[in-house]
């Protein structure tokens, strides 16, 4: 029996990961997540010797289609950067047609926040609030400058373009800018909560040591009224004995059971209910690291186009397959919700 209710389980999971599998494979955010991946590996490849290296290696252990011997290598060593570029470049382009309305979601994401925040009832709004609100409205401008190049990043045949290529290079160069600006205000708003986290926490670590105080004084309490309900049941009783009503007490104990049994149950859903806080407590500023070291590691993409930070194509790929899993994640647990 426990054995096939530990298959049962087993097969229910690996259901729920292909189902999650299924979701982020066909979502647009995880789509894009992928092929940024794939964008920032290839770059690794092209841009980091040994890397590249590795890659040769593994390719020249695939069949050739000419012999059935193994190839010295498929594709010719020479060659084999511009090819990666390639297709780094045809990937970057993918990611590009599920972000070319995204500026709508993040002005609308923007003015959102300081809706909310406008017409809240505190007089204050406070500084992680703004940030967000700062980094949103900046990300949305980065978002706005890249969908107005988009028929350049296209390079269709026979010139077809917006703008001048001058021109269209230095609204991707500010394009770049913006979105270094949008991490840096992302990346304040992440201290300031890790910050404030760290300071709830130890402001409920002294609640609940105030509550387990409380709790032992009401157990206390609690224990010394039991004693005296005890001894006036004992009384009752000598009492009903010596009287001839047995039975009576017998069901007094009965609603007595009645009563603790719903007690009990009310107090399992309470408890399960703060469990399950406490877990969202938990896992919360877990999140908030994981994106903030996801917009440090990003610092590096838009500061290395305009010279804030100064790093290697190779380095910059490394920091974007790094920025890219944390980020994906976030992506990954929501398609498992």
């Amino acid at each position: 029996m426990a054995n096939k209710v530990s298959a049962e389980a087993t097969t229910k999971s690996r259901t729920s990961t292909f189902e999650q599998f299924t979701r982020f494979s066909t979502d647009a955010t995880g789509l894009e997540r992928t092929f940024r991946f794939l964008q920032a590996l290839l770059q690794v490849f092209a841009y980091i010797a040994p890397a590249r290296a590795l890659l040769v290696s593994l390719i020249s252990l695939l069949p050739s289609h000419h012999t059935k011997t193994k190839a010295p290598a498929l594709i010719p060593t020479e060659s084999i950067i511009p090819l990666l570029l390639s297709l780094r470049a045809r990937f970057a382009l993918g990611r590009r047609f599920f972000r070319i309305f995204r500026f709508l979601d993040s002005f609308a994401s923007a003015w959102s926040l300081y809706h909310t925040a406008a017409s809240s009832s505190t007089t204050t709004t406070s500084l992680e609030t703004w940030l967000d609100i700062t980094s949103r409205s900046f990300n949305g401008m980065y978002l706005l400058l890249e969908s107005l190049t988009f028929v350049e990043a296209l390079a269709l045949d026979g010139g077809l373009s917006v703008w001048d290529a001058q021109r269209a290079a230095w609204l991707s160069v500010e394009g770049q800018r913006l979105w270094f600006f949008a991490l840096l205000c992302g990346v304040g708003a992440g201290v300031v909560r890790l910050v404030k986290a760290s300071l709830e926490e130890v402001e409920e670590r002294r609640e609940r040591e105030k509550e387990k105080e409380k709790e032992k004084e009401k157990e206390r309490e609690k224990e010394k009224e039991r004693e005296r309900e005890k001894e006036k049941e004992r009384e009752k009783e000598k009492e009903m004995l010596g009287a001839g009503g047995k039975g009576a007490g017998g069901v007094g104990g009965e609603g007595e059971k009645d009563g603790d049994g719903h007690q009990q149950q009310d107090s399992i859903i309470e408890q399960r209910a703060l469990l399950q806080k406490q877990r969202e407590r938990k896992t919360q500023p877990r999140r908030v690291l994981r994106r903030l070291v996801a917009d440090v590691l990003d610092l590096a993409v838009p500061g290395a186009v305009i010279g804030w930070v100064p790093v290697s194509p190779g380095t910059v790929g490394l920091v974007m397959l790094g920025s890219t899993y944390l980020t994906g994640l976030e992506v990954w647990e929501r398609c498992g919700r």
